[in-house]
């Protein structure tokens, strides 16, 4: 059996030997797979995506960095306008240790701000590229912005300072904006996709505001499929994100890119005011025109209607006087006179009327006695009296030719008196005979 060391006796080797092998701080390039800031401390899980023995393999290590140094990172950070976010590739600066569990530590004491602040700054350039590259970069900027955008919908988090910010404005303002609000977190891995699925559900809108206050993890409004949403907006889209300093993918698509949520809110203010201002500029020079145009008619006005009154008189007078010789026409002793002879002629036309009515009416009650007469002559019971007779078939329709009949069928005869049914055994024509 060979040499048999303790637990605690391999973990110093194993220290010994990453002292010998890295002989004091070392730089640690790694993509970021896992961040937790725990009670100040700042735990990581650096990535090397196919780094491991076997091909292919990803090989990971566990990095922290303590609380005092954490809080001086992150104030340089924010002075760059950089962040350390999962996905993202940085360079760590600190010792390699082995600590009693076992387990291999980056104690990180600093990073590269300035690769981190080049790296962000060359991904964002590189989907601008991709943007410019589809067509998408002036998609949303070439939509007309509404002149009176009153309906507005506004993409953002809810209770956060850009989204108090912009609402401020808009109820300070003289104007009835209607706000439809979505809310999406604005920071974190799912941030940019959940704010472009907020920005595709808004409905009924005049304009689209996307704000964010101010922070340093702006990374979501870097997001592809966030611009791409933009692009695609059937709206204009206006952006709030940030500080003034502050330049994201999402302010290059967007139809207007304003430094804040403030100056977002105040740009639609602005424009509804300008509509006002020069509905009310041109109210007042119509009313001057209208004046204007009044006045150099009223001269005109004043003649016609002299011409208007004058001929209203006229007619007046001439009706007055065709009214007074109607009147004379149907004045008492007139009237008698005309309806005398009017009772006359009807008296009249009364005793040629009934005498002519009586005259026709004899000559009716003549002619209709004639008419029966000829009718009783020719009625089907004399006509058989006289001689006559009606052939039937068995179906009962009238036989007028004999080419309607065959051998063997059943006739009805019918006489003056009575009627004979027989059986047919031949038929001839007239002409045969």
């Amino acid at each position: 059996m060979g040499d048999v060391f303790t637990v605690g006796e391999v973990l110093n080797r194993v220290r010994n030997a990453a002292a010998r092998e890295f002989r004091g701080p070392v730089w640690v390039l790694g993509e970021i797979r896992k961040m937790e800031d725990r009670t100040g401390t700042l735990y990581l899980d650096l990535v090397e995506h196919g780094g491991g023995r076997w091909e292919g393999g990803d090989v990971s290590l566990s990095a922290a960095c303590f609380k005092t140094r954490w809080r001086r990172l992150q104030a340089e950070l924010a002075d760059a306008g950089a962040e350390l976010t999962v996905g993202r590739e940085v360079r760590l600066y600190g010792t390699v240790t082995v600590w009693d569990n076992g387990r291999v530590f980056l104690e990180a004491s600093n990073v590269d701000v300035a690769a981190l602040v080049g790296q962000r700054a060359a991904e964002r350039e590189r989907t601008i590229r991709a943007l410019a590259a589809a067509g998408l970069l002036d998609r949303n900027g070439i939509l007309p912005l509404p002149l009176v955008p009153l309906r507005v919908g506004l993409v953002g988090s809810r209770d956060s300072d850009g989204y108090r910010d912009f609402l401020g404005v808009l109820d300070r303002s003289a104007y009835a904006f209607a706000v439809t609000f979505l809310h999406a977190p604005v920071q974190g891995p799912a941030a940019g996709r959940a704010l472009a699925e907020a920005l595709a559900a808004l409905d009924k809108v005049d304009v689209a505001c996307l704000v964010r206050g101010g922070g340093t993890e702006l990374d979501a409004f870097d997001a592809d499929v966030l611009a791409r949403a933009i692009a695609a907006c059937p709206v204009p889209v206006l952006t709030g994100i940030g500080h003034t300093a502050d330049r994201c993918v999402a302010d290059a698509v967007a139809h207007t890119a304003c430094p804040t949520p403030t100056a977002c809110a105040q740009t639609l203010v602005a424009r509804v005011e300008a509509f006002d201002q020069t509905v009310a500029d041109r109210a007042i020079r119509l009313a001057g025109a209208g004046a204007a145009h009044l006045a150099r008619h009223a001269d005109g006005l004043a003649v016609r209607a002299s011409a208007l009154s004058r001929g209203a008189r006229r007619d007046v007078d001439a009706s007055t006087l065709e009214l007074g010789r109607k009147a004379l026409r149907l004045s008492p002793v007139n009237l008698g006179d005309r309806l005398r002879a009017r009772q006359e002629y009807l008296g009249g036309a009364s005793a040629r009327l009934l005498t002519g009515s009586q005259r026709t009416l004899a000559e009716a009650t003549r002619a209709t006695a004639s008419q029966l007469t000829q009718l009783r002559a020719h009625a089907p019971e004399r006509v058989l009296a006289r001689g006559y007779s009606l052939t039937r078939t068995a179906g009962g329709d009238l036989v007028t030719d004999a080419a309607l009949l065959a051998a063997g069928d059943v006739i009805t005869t019918v006489f003056g008196q009575g009627a004979a049914t027989a059986v047919v055994s031949a038929t001839s024509r007239e002409e045969d005979q």
